[in-house]
């Protein structure tokens, strides 16, 4: 049995798109809205954590220590390198940091006001283009790099852009008991929000960048 010193982060995932690459957070208030609202009604925010272990070395990396009032996101995988969210919640910025190769260290890649939404519920980073969203009810907000608002279905959320096309994911059910069932579909819609076609189950991204429809 290998040991892997994480400073007490006992659960990794896989980060999507990277090959034999974890992360893990330590979020001790919850996710960022959570957070958020702890601050707002003037509480005082712990520090979040963000590791990367590689696989199978076990290596572990932290490129950023959260300062007082700062709350990580997940990180994304894109274009080559590996993007997080920061939260600075004195600052009033949200902070896109893109990592150096060997995961060590990170600049801020891009700023996002916090003035300029509501709060940061479902706020994310997605991918591709790198994008910073926001999703309430059945509306998408695409925050950075650019200002967009689409409506979406009932049920469903975004699950990755390409190009001009949104993916999302929309599931369904029906009867009760016995007769109960459930799927998935995998909605495409353009960027103004209008369903292009659909598909029978879920759509996964593998490292490859090749689409796998699962169902």
């Amino acid at each position: 049995m290998k040991k892997i010193s994480t400073g007490g982060i006992t659960c990794l995932e896989p980060l999507s798109g990277a090959e034999n690459l974890y992360f893990g957070t330590e979020i001790p208030h919850g996710d960022l809205y959570e957070a958020q609202e702890l601050y707002r009604d003037g509480g005082r925010i712990a520090p979040g954590r963000l590791i990367f272990v590689k696989y199978p070395s076990g290596q572990v990396t932290e490129p950023v220590k959260a300062g007082p009032g700062q709350y990580f996101g997940d990180p994304v995988y894109w274009d080559g390198s590996v993007y997080a969210l920061l939260a600075d919640f004195p600052a009033g910025e949200i902070w896109i940091l893109k990592l150096d190769s060997a995961l060590k260290s990170a600049q801020i890649h891009a700023s996002v006001p916090l003035s300029e939404f509501e709060d940061c519920y479902n706020l994310t980073l997605k991918t591709a283009p790198l994008m910073l969203t926001r999703e309430a009810g059945n509306t998408l907000e695409i925050l950075w790099p650019e200002r967009r608002r689409v409506e979406l279905g009932e049920r469903e959320s975004l699950r990755f852009r390409d190009g001009d096309e949104l993916w999302t994911s929309r599931w369904n059910e029906e009867g009760e008991g016995g007769t109960y069932r459930y799927w998935d579909e995998t909605v495409v819609r353009n960027l103004d929000g209008d369903e292009l076609f659909f598909l029978r189950g879920d759509v996964q991204i593998m490292p490859n960048g090749e689409k796998w429809l699962l169902g």
